[in-house]
């Protein structure tokens, strides 16, 4: 809830403040847990931190010494010294019934403030009254993250895990959850993300809920329909959705190279593929990747210093050191055959990196991380607690491990 709060009380010191705090408690929880040996730091035993490990080192060593700006560069440092500590606090979460429904509403409160604050800054181009909007993208309605992609991402990312866990959730919260977040992705209008969340939900249709299904299915592509269908305004904030709608209309007709956002995507990762050979220890400088790409032609200037993939950036920012870290931290955490059947393993690691090419740098999105680190937990919160030991003898689970 750090994100959210920054809009909400008008200054970043508070919500800073309180996650400086949050933060100090778990890290000490952490290092008192670890020397007792009396709770289970790393779900999974080992396992979670052998793969996280590479990444972390890595990742911190070059946000460390990065040649970059410093603001940029502490938000990167920032996010490898949270994915452990974060790591850390879901494996407890997992194995305490109490603290999965607080989880379980944490998530419905999230999105839901997220819609709030969109509702404000909508409210703001409307009425004069609301939440200004930032200012970068003066015209996007982004809710607390810097842009609307962002929150996209985020916000599907905790939609996959949410209804892969809803199993015992009430029927208003599943409701209440996915309508709160079919609201935002309609607004953010980020195609990939829709078309993400649309996947996901078609993974597990069956006859006691394709009616449901249909139903939102008819809908998004009446939306789709309807917003194409429209002349654009002259309001950059309405035609930013519009012009979305549009496009997610002509892929349906003509294919991906109708969204110019997808096409120079994909000219991205073709470039990427032929600079394999030449990336050696990377940039070592964020969001300076002129090494790399300064002789591409791409149809979009941001692909030049944002490459929108994380798999990518990872590559040009830290080269061969990095991207063997992220690999290593992909296989080994979705690969697991804890994860489930091999099918679901394969649609979250494709989700997972369709995710990450929706923001243009993933790298200093600690929400979305956390929203990460959650689906590489599927196994653990698909057991049920009761299964699961006592406090007590978990420190034996983890060393069996």
């Amino acid at each position: 809830m750090h994100d959210p709060l920054i809009p909400l009380l008008g200054s970043a010191i508070p919500a800073h403040a309180l996650l400086g705090i949050g933060v100090a408690l778990l890290f000490v929880s952490f290092i008192r847990d670890a020397k007792t040996h009396s709770a289970v730091t790393w779900s999974s035993g080992r396992w979670g931190m052998f793969a996280i490990a590479p990444l972390v080192a890595t990742g911190a060593t070059y946000a460390f010494f990065d040649r970059g700006a410093l603001n940029v560069k502490f938000q990167f440092l920032s996010t490898f010294i949270l994915i452990p500590l974060i790591w850390y606090a879901l494996s407890i979460v997992s194995r305490l019934d109490t603290a999965r429904r607080q989880l379980d509403h944490l998530l419905l409160i999230y999105v839901a403030t997220e819609l709030f604050i969109m509702l404000l800054q909508a409210s703001y181009f409307i009425a004069g009254i609301g939440l200004a909007p930032g200012d970068t993208y003066e015209f996007m309605i982004p809710g607390s993250q810097f842009n609307l992609n962002n929150l996209a991402a985020i916000v599907v990312t905790l939609s996959i895990f949410y209804n892969a866990t809803q199993a015992n959730r009430p029927k208003w919260h599943r409701t209440s959850f996915n309508s709160i977040v079919l609201l935002i992705l309609l607004v953010t209008f980020s195609r990939l993300a829709i078309l993400l969340y649309v996947a996901d939900r078609l993974r597990k249709v069956n006859a006691r809920d394709s009616k449901a299904l249909l139903i939102v299915s008819t809908v998004l592509a009446g939306a789709a329909l309807a917003f194409s269908a429209i002349d654009y305004t002259g309001n950059e904030t309405i035609d930013a959705s519009l012009y979305k709608a549009k496009s997610l209309a002509e892929i349906a007709e003509v294919g991906l190279t109708a969204d110019s956002s997808t096409s120079s995507r994909s000219e991205s990762y073709l470039h990427f593929a032929n600079k394999l050979d030449d990336l050696g220890f990377g940039s070592g400088e964020i969001l300076n990747y002129s090494r790399f790409t300064r002789d591409a032609l791409f149809s979009d200037e941001a692909i030049y210093f944002n490459p929108h993939s994380l798999v990518i950036e990872f590559g040009y920012w830290a080269g061969w050191p990095g991207l063997l870290s992220l690999v290593i931290f992909l296989v080994m955490l979705y690969g697991r055959s804890k994860q489930g059947s091999w099918a679901t393993r394969i649609f979250i690691l494709a989700a997972v990196l369709v995710i990450s090419s929706i923001p243009s740098s993933a790298i200093p999105l600690v929400p979305l991380w956390l929203g990460l680190i959650l689906l590489a937990m599927l196994g653990e919160f698909h057991t049920s607690p009761a299964q699961k030991t006592s406090w007590a003898p978990i420190s034996k689970v983890a060393h069996d491990h």
